[in-house]
């Protein structure tokens, strides 16, 4: 069976108008290459800049090369009765049937393998499917992507090494596979029933419910160092080319000197400091000399994976050896063996469905700890992967992941800020001694998301349902019961049952019929209220009555669910605690909001009080040298706060405030985002290249993006509400030129590559949304949520713009802040703390060509 791996480059996206200008070919046969075939082809039609910067080819490359007509007969020889391979199949298939049709030659061929589905099913740990995304991961060459040879090579050597890995799985899984496989619509079971008849090795993995599976089992080596502290820093330094920073080495001194004395520690380093390092230095040390377990906290998965694959991978180089170090997620995050086989068993099928089914099932092979997370899922496969974790019910499953208990040497934990907060001291944390908070500002903001329990009308209609419906979970069992007991013997009849379990039905209905109404405020406080008193009575009778049927102790466990949920909302309204819902006319889309914690509650009894030591550390912890907007989270514990600052930014960062914008209001926009556009367009024509824009709704972004469209030929970068913000931001970087439109989330983590100078524009003060529930929540914990809790919360965010954009001492940019109450409004003393370690200009639009072309790229001058 040959395999024809082909790739095209084009003059745009539509293959009715569009013309091919370059092929590759290669032609394959057990596995390796028997035939190389490549061409330009000339077209009539000017190639855009856009297709240029992308492939490298313009129209004078393309002058002297054949057209698609001269090359159709060779072309379509190479092609006939082979299978026909591409990465994103449609698009070359499309374009090649296209233009066969045109020159009369019909080209249909029978076999087609989408090499996008390939990767996706034997490599589904992967980030991202983009070819040259994938070929790095993998080590297969690709110097010159979007030369269509190139590419075409790349994806045979690719399909080798997915057809070698498929090779390698127990025969068990194959068979698994091609059984799927038959049933997508391309025709990868082709390239597995060959693999399957020659399979010939028996493996000894374990096996549940029909699945083989490989466990993680991660053996870890108590590690040693012969030295001091400072002599280690030192040694990690040397053996990965880093600059020897005395201020860095300061702050992993005072970090370990904190877990070494048992004390509580707030500090501030700001960005550039070399923060991550140092306490990751300080914590090995103190792990490799006391023996005692440290477990790290941070607010952002891109923290983590710095931590785990960049920071720590520099301190293994001089230990010559793996950091004990482990990734604590909640149970949630993982497969279990018995989950994917209630996945295999659904009857829902089609062509996404299917590929995740096959992904799973390599998956359990993988030798990884099952972290759904790894296998980056989307679009419909994500869906119906949601769909069916909130349809199953582990029982006694077998997960892949390594229990921190089984891990015998003294260990390194990391997690995220809300998992130690959900998980309490009872969980995994009671196995460490030592706890380091990073990004330690955004801890509030995570631990008062932990204060409420919510109980939305959807979620309190289906938990009824379970026990009302006929397949239920009550009349299921009931009906059991029912076999094997006379009727008269059950306290209530099957009539009974259901007739009280539909009052209460109807009585929630009209309980959230009475909260539904329309209004302009975000939210209702919820005071006493007689349909609720008559909820939990109805349900208080209907559970003693279950208590006294032989039903099972699962049946009885969601009567009693149910009945808790109501008296928890009415047990806190009596109490006086804080119980609000969204205001709605619809009352599908309530949620009751039931405040029953303190932020500073939380922060003792579930941190303080159970770690031997605890440093909260944070780029921006302060605001006018300051941590009073902490104070809610931090109470009476705030101690000693150390600023540790090793880079001035002064001279590094302007922020230009225009005199010439309207301020801002969000009900009337015209005019403000007309002067947006000036801006940014008079940016990028004075030669700069690349511009962040931040906004704080997807509304505005799509405005100013239409403007953009018509008016500026640079590659555009638009967030959504379906983006990944670290994809974009990973695209953002690769970029010479371009412009990233994105919302809050750029605020944080913010890692602006760019070897010019950077400019961050500011569209409108990052205000959190006043319809978010945290105003409500933050309102109950300090009386005035503006000040107190909004104000600081924009701040801060402004504050991290200007630090992320200047990451060492080399950088160079401008905060562009078209929202001039930053400096006008009657809370400006806020942001005065945040402006006065910076440069600040203000002027016309005049002023800002001046001031940005005195700063021009140097090869623009």
């Amino acid at each position: 069976m040959q395999l024809a791996v082909v790739d095209i480059e084009t003059t745009g996206n539509n293959a009715a108008v569009d013309d091919i200008i370059q092929i590759g070919i290669i032609l394959m046969e057990d596995n390796r290459v028997i035939e190389r075939f490549d061409s330009y082809i000339y077209t009539d039609e000017m190639i855009s800049p856009f297709i240029e910067s992308l492939t490298g080819i313009n129209n004078a490359m393309l002058e002297q090369a054949p057209t698609f007509s001269e090359l159709a007969p060779r072309i379509l020889e190479l092609l006939e009765n082979k299978v026909f391979v591409a990465h994103n199949i449609s698009f070359d298939l499309n374009f090649l049937t296209q233009l066969f049709n045109k020159n009369n030659l019909s080209f249909n061929p029978r076999y087609t393998i989408d090499t996008v589905d390939l990767f996706k099913i034997f490599y589904p740990d992967q980030p991202s499917y983009q070819l040259s995304v994938i070929a790095a991961a993998l080590d297969v060459p690709l110097d010159d992507a979007h030369s269509a040879i190139a590419d075409a090579e790349a994806t045979a050597a690719l399909l080798i090494k997915c057809l070698d890995k498929a090779a390698s799985l127990p025969k068990t899984t194959l068979i698994q596979l091609y059984h799927l496989a038959k049933r997508l619509k391309n025709d990868i079971d082709h390239l597995l029933f060959p693999l399957i008849e020659a399979h010939r090795s028996e493996d000894d993995l374990p096996e549940a419910s029909g699945l083989k599976y490989i466990a993680a089992d991660r053996s870890f080596v108590q590690g040693t160092f012969d030295g001091t502290l400072a002599q280690f820093y030192a040694a990690i330094i040397a053996d990965n080319d880093l600059n020897y920073r005395k201020e860095q080495l300061y702050l992993t001194e005072l970090i370990y000197d904190n877990l070494v004395t048992s004390q509580v520690k707030l500090i501030e380093a700001e960005v550039g400091s070399g923060k991550t390092l140092a306490y990751l230095t300080a914590a090995v040390y103190y792990v490799l000399t006391h023996k005692e377990n440290v477990l790290f906290t941070t607010a952002t998965k891109a923290l983590q994976q710095q931590l785990i694959h960049a920071d720590a991978a520099k301190i293994e180089k001089t230990l010559r050896q793996s950091l004990p170090l482990v990734l604590l997620k909640s149970k949630r995050n993982y497969i279990s063996v018995e989950f994917v086989k209630f996945i295999l068993a659904d009857k829902k099928e089609n062509h996404d469905i299917l590929l995740l089914k096959m992904q799973l099932l390599v998956f359990l092979v993988a030798g990884q700890d099952g972290d759904i997370e790894r296998m980056n899922l989307n679009g419909g496969r994500k869906i119906y992967f949601e769909l069916m974790r909130n349809l199953y019910k582990p029982k006694q499953d077998t997960y892949l992941y390594q229990d921190v208990k089984t891990i015998a040497v003294p260990m390194l934990g990391v997690t995220n800020h809300s998992h130690l907060l959900h998980s309490g001291y009872e969980g995994f944390p009671k196995y460490f001694q030592h706890l380091i908070i990073d990004e330690g500002h955004q801890l509030q903001e995570v631990a008062l998301n932990h204060t409420s329990t919510e109980w939305s009308y959807q979620n309190i209609k289906y938990n009824l349902s379970q026990l009302s419906k006929e397949d239920g979970l009550l009349f299921s069992n009931y009906r059991a019961v029912q076999t094997k007991l006379s009727i008269d013997s059950l306290m209530a009849s099957h009539y009974e049952l259901k007739e009280q379990i539909q009052e209460i039905e109807r009585c929630n209905d009209l309980f959230f019929d009475d909260l539904s109404y329309d209004s302009s405020q975000p939210f209702t406080r919820l005071g006493a209220h007689l349909l609720l008193d008559d909820l939990v009575a109805k349900c208080m009778q209907f559970h003693l009555i279950i208590e006294q049927l032989p039903v099972s102790r699962i049946v009885k466990k969601q009567s009693r669910y149910v009945l808790q949920i109501y008296q928890q909302i009415k047990q806190a309204i009596d109490k006086g605690r804080l119980v609000f819902y969204n205001t709605s006319a619809n009352k599908t889309t309530l949620t009751i909001y039931v405040k029953d914690r303190k932020l500073e509650e939380l922060f003792s009894k579930q941190l303080i009080s159970h770690f031997e030591s605890l440093v909260l550390l944070s780029g921006s912890l302060l605001l006018d040298h300051s941590v009073a907007h902490l104070s809610p989270l931090l109470g009476h514990h705030e101690r000693e706060i150390i600023a540790f600052n090793p880079m001035h930014r002064s001279d590094k960062v302007t922020f230009f405030i225009p005199d010439d914008v309207p301020v801002f209001n969000h009900r009337s926009t015209q005019g403000f985002i007309e002067q947006v556009i000036l801006y940014i367009t008079s940016y990028l024509a004075t030669g700069h290249k690349k511009m962040l824009i931040l906004f704080n709704n997807y509304q505005l972004i799509m405005e100013v993006e239409q403007y953009l469209e018509a008016m500026t030929d640079h590659v555009r970068l638009v967030q959504t509400p379906q983006s990944n913000p670290h994809k974009l931001l990973t695209q953002f970087n690769q970029l010479d030129s371009g412009i990233l439109l994105g919302t809050q989330s750029f605020y944080e983590g913010l890692d602006y590559q760019s070897d010019a100078f950077k400019c961050v524009m500011i569209v409108s003060l990052p205000f959190i949304h006043p319809n978010d529930k945290r105003v409500m929540l933050m309102q109950d914990e300090t009386g005035d949520s503006f000040d107190s809790y909004q104000l600081p919360y924009a701040a801060t965010k402004v504050r991290q713009a200007a630090g992320r954009l200047i990451r060492n001492e080399t950088d160079d940019g401008i905060i562009l802040c078209m929202d001039r109450r930053i400096v006008e409004a009657h809370y400006h003393q806020v942001f005065d703390g945040v402006l006065d370690q910076y440069t600040v200009r203000r002027g016309r639009l005049d002023d800002f060509i001046d001031w940005i072309e005195k700063n021009k790229p140097v090869n623009n001058k």
